[in-house]
């Protein structure tokens, strides 16, 4: 097996066809690793409505007057030792052990009342009592929905972290007593999902196994006629053309899938009279995206760039803006640190793993710019990427710089607090945002890096002319500065006159 490895290897189709299982290895990866965060929380839901649906079943059979009795006889904490020392209270114990048992929960179900701002423990499935017990750290969807019922979302308590729905009790008046709680713990749930997801890589790997069985099969094939047929040679050269212009060819219908996603430059317009975009990939495809949305009356321009490019970047940016438009557009935050934050969380989420060893080390630099037109106040939050501001009376220029760190993986010792910085503008006056790409390229008589401030000398001599023209001179400028030096970097500016 070794030495058939090796002449794979050896043989350019056979390094083609490598490349391309352990590009469908990372594809199914990343795959696997959104879609067990995607369905997680599917099942969160699903197991909340399961919740809601026993809780609201339950209090059907469930008399407040019952509960009233209760508190009226034994009015103090622990007056009620055993289940089996009132009547009432075994009769309600042993009702919401049946409703256990036959949902089969792995918690025990509970019925509270309330006293001013506190809950305390009346009736448990428990075989013993924890009466009038203070709930110390109860979930605030029950103090606001204690007469309608409802659920709660993952919270932590002084028992653990929970998932919990709940529905009210009343007595012959109509009035709400007390409530009736059905729990599940977090760890409980978290122990099915990554059994889900267990199953899920099995089949996975089965099925890549196969495929890679296939191919090596296919390639030891390819091998044999070579070694007996000389004229066999010349086919497997048109053949290896004919595989990597449908590569090529995939990438560029990547490259199409991935512009269909992003935005169109042309959306600025609902917002700015004057603006601009390069965005010049190293690559076909690239790293390197920005992101526009309108919330009620705030604007929001995300400019990001991802730690890597080509396809992998691609990947990456598709990842990044699926999780800024459901952060944007979906739960409309408009706050810029709190943006930077839940995508910092939708990152890591979405690239994490408990083994070290596939752990992706990847992320993203990015500047997140709120714009309240109607306050004419503008708000910036970054992580490693500045946003350049350039006042339209002064002619001055200002950088204000990002967090010196990226989004998604972070070594271990470094704490993300994310800054947002205020500031007010007036009319014509110019906002700058860009990737690494354009200062780390190297370039001049020199062959250095053209750097921060080489740039913004380039941005302050074109403000004489309008944004359209401002594009056409700085992408000249740029080009002139790299002269024959290759490209080592995607590269995007966003720039827009407010």
């Amino acid at each position: 097996m070794t030495t058939l490895l090796k002449n794979i290897l050896k043989d350019s189709v056979g390094r083609i066809f490598a490349l391309i299982f352990l590009g469908l290895l990372l594809f199914a990866l990343l795959l696997v690793l959104f879609g067990y965060r995607y369905t997680n929380t599917l099942q969160q839901s699903n197991e909340l409505e399961k919740l809601q649906m026993i809780a609201s079943t339950a209090q059907i059979n469930l008399n407040g007057a019952d509960i009233d009795y209760l508190l009226k006889h034994y009015p103090k904490k622990d007056e009620i030792q055993i289940n089996q020392q009132d009547a009432i209270y075994k009769k309600l114990s042993n009702y919401l052990l049946d409703v256990k048992m036959a949902n089969d929960l792995s918690s025990d179900i509970s019925i509270l009342t309330q006293k001013g701002d506190s809950l305390y423990y009346v009736v448990s499935s428990a075989k013993s009592p924890s009466y009038l017990h203070n709930y110390q750290q109860a979930p605030k969807e029950i103090f606001r929905n204690w007469s309608i019922g409802g659920n709660c979302p993952k919270y932590k308590d002084e028992k653990g972290i929970w998932l919990s729905a709940f529905a009210p009790i009343r007595n012959a008046r109509g009035l709400v007593t007390s409530i009736i709680l059905v729990d599940l713990n977090f760890d409980v749930f978290m122990q099915r999902s990554k059994q889900r997801l267990y199953l899920f890589l099995a089949a996975s790997l089965a099925l890549l196994t196969l495929i890679g069985f296939i191919l090596l099969v296919q390639i030891k094939t390819i091998l044999d006629r070579e070694s007996t047929l000389k004229n066999e040679l010349l086919r497997n050269k048109n053949l290896l053309e004919t595989r990597n212009k449908e590569t090529v060819s995939s990438i560029y219908y990547a490259k199409q899938i991935q512009n269909s996603v992003l935005p169109k430059p042309k959306r600025l317009k609902l917002c700015f009279d004057q603006y601009f975009v390069i965005n010049k990939p190293l690559n076909i495809v690239g790293g390197d995206f920005w992101f526009y949305e309108r919330i009620n009356d705030k604007t929001i321009v995300i400019m990001a760039d991802c730690t890597r490019h080509g396809v992998p970047g691609a990947f990456m940016s598709l990842i990044g803006y699926n999780i800024i438009y459901d952060i944007v557009k979906n739960k409309k935050v408009t706050d810029a640190s709190e943006i930077l934050k839940q995508l910092d969380q939708g990152i890591t989420a979405v690239l994490s793993e408990e083994d070290e060893l596939t752990k992706l080390r990847d992320g993203m630099d990015v500047s997140c710019v709120v714009i309240d037109k109607k306050e004419q106040k503008l708000s910036y939050s970054g992580a490693y990427r500045p946003l350049i501001f350039l006042e339209s009376k002064t002619n001055k220029i200002t950088e204000i710089k990002g967090q010196r760190f990226s989004l998604g993986y972070t070594y271990a010792g470094i704490s993300k607090d994310y800054k947002t910085h205020y500031l007010h503008y007036s009319k014509d006056d110019s906002f700058y945002l860009f990737s690494d790409g354009i200062t780390d390229q190297f370039g001049g008589e020199r062959n250095k890096k053209l750097g921060l401030k080489t740039f913004i000398s380039y941005l302050q001599e074109v403000q004489i002319v309008e944004l359209d023209e401002q594009k056409n001179i700085l992408s000249k400028k740029i080009k002139n500065w790299q002269g024959n030096k290759s490209q080592i970097d995607d590269m995007l500016i966003l720039g827009f006159k407010l």
